[in-house]
């Protein structure tokens, strides 16, 4: 985001919480901060941003009617000062940071007394805290006495700190309330405590909003008339595209404003008597109570989608916020609380997956979305869990046909489900990101199991692992992989990088330099799937590759077609005359070895000579045929290695 270098800059819509003064106020009052003792919580924040920000002053400063109180202050002597001086009580009533460079030069704050004046402020940075229902009830703020200025990142900072202070508010409230409810002897004060909690626990702190809990209550309650009524009610999640990157863009205050926005604009949109709730940190739900037919469903169902994608400026930018939304219905999907909300969920989870904007029905074929959601959530367990497990296909020089290497393939043995495959919890991982972690996984076992093999007298197998495109962008890569090699004792050139075309491709420049560096470690670089992405020779050409992998596809194919065959053998010389190794995969009859022996290529791997295997398994299986050529069994005995 980028700030003006105009004398004050902030975010000059209004703000989401600006209602009445009396309510802002109430609001304050609630959280009952107000000339309580310093808190350390409160006081680390503060200390966190003078540190970060390099500033000598921070405050957490509560707005009061005639004054602002500083519930916690870094570099600043005074407890408070009339809200008349307050730069604070100008923060409170824009929506985003509040930026001072020089005070003197601010018509604003010139002849303000803690400017002319102790402390001499001549920067100020500012953002808004919100209190219960989202009004503005103080600032994060920093000051120094040299005029200044905050980098994009620093002001991010600010951001997130104040987003921790806000977070800390409302769970003290929640605090005070349990406790005091717990002490409690006098009855009418016990029923004004419980009244006082189950609003703190019910009501999103944020929007004011019922939140889960309060929805999933009023769901239950309401079923029994529904259904003695023969009710049509609907139940809608509406899920903020791309959240996160408006928080890491425009920072939580930018984040805050939208979700705020939102669900001002979501009541607008609903009857009396529907519920707007807010059930997670960007996914809000709508429960339309009663609808009598299928064309009023669709009416209102359009008036909450049309709310929920819109414009809001943020500073000096324009955000375009778009929603997708999913939604269930009583009772053809569902007659309870649980499967209701989990159909509607499955329902938005299609929504987004067609695009930005989605509208998305629950429909019987959601349950492979609901299997696929299930499983993505027990992936993220099954690395601590143990539940991955490698499997080691041996590679074969075709010429002797001695082993020379082995690939790492993971397997995931499920508790319940039994074994997954590869093809279907692959994909998932590399669509939340888990494939990061599960690839560094891989990497370290195979290097582990290699380093053991080798303590056993296998020392010239080498090791090939599939590296996805996600790695390419995560940090500390290379360094990583020299970690694990030398944390195992591996020489480098026993490591084989197996990238495909098409997830280098997506950045190229930063693929070629991470592989040159991968290279002076001693790994090599294969060509995994060769031929079937859209820039082959031009791959060759431009990265530092060592072996293409012939994809599976065209060794079936060659025995069946000509024209597969013709290509075959195009690539094949092309890797010739650039010095390149060639691996066939997918090697299943003698057929095609004999085919692939006559056309000069180096390795091959496949069913001819091994399934994959289990660790020790393979070991057994490289024991048998490290031999020299001639010594080992014929490659038909080799199907019936153990494993």
């Amino acid at each position: 985001m980028v700030f003006s270098s105009s004398l004050c800059t902030s975010f000059p819509t209004a703000h989401v919480g600006a209602s009445s003064e009396p309510a802002r106020i109430a609001a304050l009052r609630a959280t009952r901060l107000l000339d309580t003792p310093p808190e350390e919580t409160f006081d680390h924040i503060t200390r966190i941003a003078c540190d970060a920000l390099k500033v000598p002053m921070a405050l957490v400063s509560l707005v009061d009617q005639e004054r602002q109180w500083f519930k916690s202050r870094q570099g600043l002597d005074i407890e408070e000062t009339p809200r008349s001086s307050s730069f604070c009580a100008h923060a409170i009533r824009l929506d985003g940071i509040m930026l001072v460079p020089d005070a003197t030069l601010d018509p604003r704050f010139a002849r303000n007394p803690l400017v002319t004046g102790d402390p001499h402020i001549r920067f100020y940075a500012g953002v808004p805290l919100l209190g219960p229902g989202g009004h503005a009830i103080g600032t994060l703020c920093v000051l120094d006495r040299i005029p200044r200025s905050l980098t994009e990142s620093e002001l991010r900072i600010l951001s997130g700190l104040a987003h921790m202070a806000q977070e800390l508010i409302r769970l003290r409230q929640v605090a005070l309330a349990s406790t005091a409810l717990l002490y409690s002897k006098d009855e009418h004060g016990i029923s004004a405590l419980t009244d006082e909690l189950g609003s703190v626990l019910t009501r999103d702190f944020l929007t004011g909003l019922p939140n889960r809990v309060q929805l999933e209550e009023r769901m239950r309650q309401a079923m029994p008339v529904w259904q003695d009524e023969d009710a049509l009610a609907t139940v809608v999640l509406i899920d903020v595209d791309n959240f996160g990157g408006i928080n890491s863009a425009l920072t939580h205050r930018a984040g805050d404003s939208v979700l705020v926005e939102l669900s001002r604009r979501l009541r607008t949109a609903v009857d009396e008597g529907d519920l707007v709730a807010r059930v997670g940190g960007d996914t809000f739900a709508v429960l339309l109570r009663q609808c009598v037919s299928g064309d009023d469903l669709a009416v209102r169902l359009d008036r909450v989608w049309q709310v929920a994608q819109f414009s809001l400026q943020v500073g000096e930018r324009q955000i375009s916020v778009t929603s997708g939304i999913g939604f269930s219905r009583f009772p053809a999907d569902g007659s309870d609380v649980d499967t209701l909300l989990n159909a509607a969920s499955m329902a938005v989870r299609q929504a987004k997956q067609t695009g930005q904007g989605g509208l998305q029905p629950f429909s019987a074929g959601a349950s492979g979305w609901a299997r696929n959601y299930l499983l993505e959530h027990d992936l993220g367990r099954a690395i601590q869990n143990g539940e991955l497990e490698l499997h080691y296909q041996p590679k074969l020089d075709l010429a002797t046909e001695r082993v020379i290497g082995v690939e790492a393939l993971v397997r995931w043995r499920h508790p319940t489900r039994g074994v997954v495959g590869p093809g279907e919890f692959i994909p998932l991982a590399e669509q939340n990101g888990l494939i990061v972690p599960m690839s560094l996984w891989i990497i370290d076992q195979a290097c582990a199991e290699l380093a053991r093999w080798r303590t056993l007298g296998i020392e010239s197998v080498t090791m090939a692992v599939n590296l996805s495109s996600r790695l390419f962008t995560t940090v500390g890569l290379v360094q990583a992989i020299a970690d694990m090699l030398r944390r195992h004792d591996l020489p480098g050139d026993l490591l084989d990088l197996e990238v495909t075309e098409s997830g280098s491709m997506a950045d190229p420049l930063l693929a070629a330099r991470l592989m040159n560096e991968l290279k002076l470690l001693g790994a090599t670089i294969s060509v995994d799937d060769f031929g079937t992405g859209y820039s082959s020779l031009s791959y060759l050409k431009d990265f530092p590759v060592d072996t293409i992998k012939i994809d599976r596809s065209f060794v079936v194919g060659m025995l069946e077609s000509d024209g597969t065959l013709a290509i075959l053998q195009g690539m094949m010389a092309t890797a010739r005359r650039l010095g390149l190794k060639i691996v066939a995969e997918g090697v299943e009859t003698a057929a095609q070895r004999d085919l692939l022996r006559r056309e000069q290529c180096d390795i091959v791997q496949g069913f001819l000579y091994s399934r994959p295997l289990p660790a020790n398994a393979c070991l057994a299986f490289l024991i048998k045929n490290l031999a020299p050529a001639g010594a080992h069994d014929s490659p038909q005995s080799l199907t019936d290695a153990p494993g």
